[in-house]
């Protein structure tokens, strides 16, 4: 009895926690830790996971503490605001250029 309701269970988590593989994806940061110690390698990435920035810090980042959460966070937001304006002029620039031929 104790099989069968564990196994029901189971199974009826498994279909309320399944998730979409096509869902929407969002910017994210991601550190990578170097050989050395205290070297990390944080990167930066847009909604489409492209490749917005790389930085290298030479401190060790504790990314359990809530205030490097934080300002990686806040680092992202900016990036991410930074590349919506160069992905705007650069629209911007083609356009003029169609209309110039």
């Amino acid at each position: 009895m104790k099989k069968l309701l564990f196994t029901t269970a189971l199974i009826i988590g498994a279909l309320f926690n399944h998730t979409n593989v096509n869902a929407q994806t969002k910017a994210t940061w991601v550190i990578e830790s170097n050989v050395k110690p205290g070297v990390n390698t944080v990167k930066f990435y847009d909604d489409s996971l492209n490749l917005i920035k790389e930085m290298i810090a030479y401190k060790p980042l504790n990314v359990r503490r809530k205030k490097v959460q934080k300002t990686l966070n806040i680092m992202l937001d900016s990036l991410l605001v930074q590349n919506q304006r160069r992905l705007k002029n650069t629209e911007a620039l083609t356009v003029v250029a169609v209309k110039d031929k």
